[in-house]
């Protein structure tokens, strides 16, 4: 507070800031849920998928190799001592298809805790505005309760700006890995 008064651009700003955070702290009480019921069921077709995509790869790796060894159980050491390189290609098409089966469970775990950090840091950010707003009103008068707030508010900001990206961008590697199974799956 002044002392020509209150500076209401300060308490306009805090408002504006936490007035959106009562109806986000309801809907990210239930997103928990809503994330999981949307993603769940797609996220098990995602790996029955990449399961199928890893397993295609593997028999054009193994066809592969029996050119290369030539299958029949003659050496051919014209063969043998062959260039390996075109084993390269489906050898990483094939890692690429298995790492990317492994982090599909990792993403759609990391979207559903970072939900529920989601709603601890806009309760801690809520929490810090308010008493930061009663300090500035002078209705909480206890210096140590004020400087926590303003670090409960701080740090539940940047919790959130870091788990808001976290989730956007699990969601961003689910829906490419959806792409992936789809497109492969309508080419068959």
């Amino acid at each position: 507070m002044t002392s020509t008064g209150v500076d209401w651009r300060l308490v306009s700003v805090a408002l504006a800031a936490a007035v959106p955070l009562i109806p986000a702290i309801w809907k990210l009480s239930g997103h928990k849920a809503e994330t999981h019921s949307k993603w769940h069921e797609r996220v098990s077709i995602m790996e029955a998928g990449l399961d199928e995509l890893a397993s295609e790869k593997l028999i054009v790796l193994q066809n592969e190799i029996d050119e290369l060894l030539d299958s029949k159980g003659k050496f051919d050491p014209t063969k043998v001592v062959g260039d390996p390189a075109a084993l390269k290609g489906p050898a990483k098409q094939y890692l690429r298809i298995v790492k990317k089966r492994k982090r599909v469970r990792l993403y759609f775990s990391a979207m559903l805790y970072v939900v529920q950090l989601l709603l601890f840091a806009s309760v801690g950010l809520l929490f810090g505005i308010v008493a930061a707003l009663l300090g500035y009103f002078e209705c909480l008068t206890i210096a140590w309760i004020i400087s926590a707030s303003y670090w409960v508010g701080a740090v539940s900001a940047v919790v959130a700006v870091i788990g808001y990206a976290v989730y956007v961008t699990s969601q961003h590697l689910l829906g490419n890995a959806e792409v992936l199974v789809n497109e492969q799956l309508r080419d068959d």
